[in-house]
Formats: C-alpha cells, structure tokens, sequence
C-alpha cells in the first residue's frame, strides 16, 4: 500500500511498483489512482491527512495527464510523486513531480537473492511491458512455469535449487496481485534445469503440473477442482532418463506431454485418453536422434506443431 508524507518539499506519495502497474492497467486511471492515493490518505490522519483529502482528488485526476511520465518513472521499485506546496497553494494540481524510487542497498534488496523470481506485466494488452518486480520473496528458483486457473487467476509454479521441492504461488483475484509461495504438495528430489517442470490446463479447467525429478522420471499433479488445491504427484508412464518436457492442450481439450531423453535425444510423447482423461503410454515422435531443447505450439486449424533444437 502506497505511503504518504509531508515534507518541506510538499506532499509526497510513495508508489509501490504494483501499484503503479495497476494504475497503468486501470481502464479508468482517476478511479485507480483516488482509490490509492485515498489508502495513504486514511494512514496519513490529523493535519497531514487532512490536507491530502484536500489534495487527493485532483492529484489523482491529473495522473491521468501524467499516465506516460507516471510509468516511465517506474525503474522496477516504485516511483514517488511529489506535489510542491507551492504548487497546492497556488492550486497547479498538474504540477507532480515524479522520480523511481531506488532500489534496496545490495545485499537487502530485491536484486541481491540469486534465484528470486520476478514478473512483468503490460499496462493494457498489445502494448509494452511495464518494469520488472520481485514476485514474492522465493529465492534459489531453477525454473518456473505459468498456468491459468479457471477463474482466471494466474498460478505460478518453480523448483528450487537447494532442496529439489516444487512451490506455487497464484493471485488472490483475476489480474490481481499475488500470495504468498507455498509448497506444491510432498515432491522432493527434482531436478531444476530449464524445461523440468511446466503446466498445462485440463478441459475442466483445472490446472496439471508436470516436472522430472534427478533420475528423468515424470511426475504429475492435478487440482482436485478447477481453482482448487492439488492432490497428491504420480509417475507419468514408466519413461526413465527424460531430460526436458512441455505440455499443450489438443484440439480436443485433452493434454498432450512432450518430452526428450538425455540417452538418444529422441522425442517422445504421452496423452490423455479424452479431455480430463488418463494418460496412454509414451511413444516416440518419429526417428530424429541427438536432439535437446524441445517445444510445440498450435496451428490456427489446431494442428499441433513440434520443434527441437539438434545438439
């Protein structure tokens, strides 16, 4: 929540990264803006807050003039914006001073975890990415994968590095910000290279995460319920030695897994009987040897496409 001051300078407003994205994202940047700097103004009380309720309201309408100037202050920690007494006596509600604030002292700060993870969002869609922020304070993160729950809240899932375990991490709310990290039910002993764990949504909605543990085995877990908790991880097929995955969902609504073993390099691939079925066997994807890194998208007519790089 965004914080409030005053100062010989003037009113000053400290702006979270988060709330500057969600400034930016607002179809209505008045209505965003009064509804934060409202917040600091309730936390201010007595004589400081008095005149910020003054203030608030034309401040936040003129953040709309300032929409570009407000987001390109943002370096990635927040950004605060000044109001110069002058300026509140005088009434320029347009003048706002604004400037990034910095980051934390190495060592203290976001920028100083190795392994922490962190998210970009665009301020309205097809447009540019706003600044990078920390998400959450996980750190050790050895890759990580991204699902849409069917309410629509994003759920971000990682293994870390140190212990081998598989956490998440969702939004409280459709486009809002997000929890805490938890860990993903009792896997242990995964590995944490990149394209070890990733997440597909079923035809019900409910979210499947898949990751591989030291000895290339596949494991998988489900929600019980779209949006809901998840049960408990299983083998996927009896592959040994798998080296890389991905998943996608057909034509038909059912999950298709893609995987490369470290032995041969060939492609492999295991689905579902029907949407929210059980999964069939492996079988291989043609004869091409000595492959690595391994993805598929699909075609406007829903054909699926498979790529992978030789090595």
């Amino acid at each position: 929540m965004s914080t409030m001051r005053l100062t010989n300078e003037g009113l000053v407003f400290d702006f979270t990264h988060d709330e500057v994205s969600k400034i930016m994202a607002a179809q209505d940047v008045t209505e965003q803006a009064l509804a934060t700097i409202g917040a600091a103004v309730a936390l201010g009380g007595g004589a400081v807050g008095a005149v910020a309720a003054l203030v608030a309201a034309a401040a936040a309408t003129n953040l709309a003039i300032h929409k570009n100037q407000f987001q390109q202050a943002d370096k990635g920690f927040g950004v605060e914006m000044t109001l110069p007494l002058w300026a509140i006596i005088l009434q320029l509600w347009e003048v706002q001073l604004m400037q990034p604030l910095p980051a934390p002292p190495v060592g203290q700060g976001l920028q100083s975890t190795r392994g922490s993870v962190w998210h970009t969002v665009q301020p309205t869609p097809s447009s540019a990415f706003g600044s990078w922020s920390r998400l959450g304070d996980a750190a050790g993160a050895g890759q990580i994968a991204v699902g849409s729950n069917a309410d629509g809240r994003l759920e971000v899932f990682a293994v870390d590095t140190a212990d081998r375990l598989a956490w998440h991490i969702a939004q409280t709310a459709p486009n809002g910000s997000f929890g805490g990290w938890s860990r993903l039910f009792d896997a242990a002993g995964l590995t944490a290279g990149p394209g070890q764990i990733t997440v597909g949504s079923n035809a019900d909605g409910r979210l499947e995460v898949f990751t591989l543990d030291t000895a290339g085995h596949v494991w998988h877990t489900a929600q019980t319920a779209p949006n809901g908790d998840f049960g408990g991880w299983s083998q996927l097929g009896g592959a040994v030695g798998v080296g890389q995955i991905t998943v996608i969902s057909t034509s038909s609504g059912s999950l298709e897994v893609f995987a490369v073993d470290t032995a041969a390099g060939m492609a492999w691939t295991i689905f579902q009987d029907g949407p929210n079925g059980d999964f069939e066997g492996w079988v291989a994807v043609g004869d091409q040897l000595g492959l690595g890194h391994i993805a598929v998208g699909k075609n406007a007519d829903d054909r699926l496409e498979v790529c992978a790089v030789q090595l």
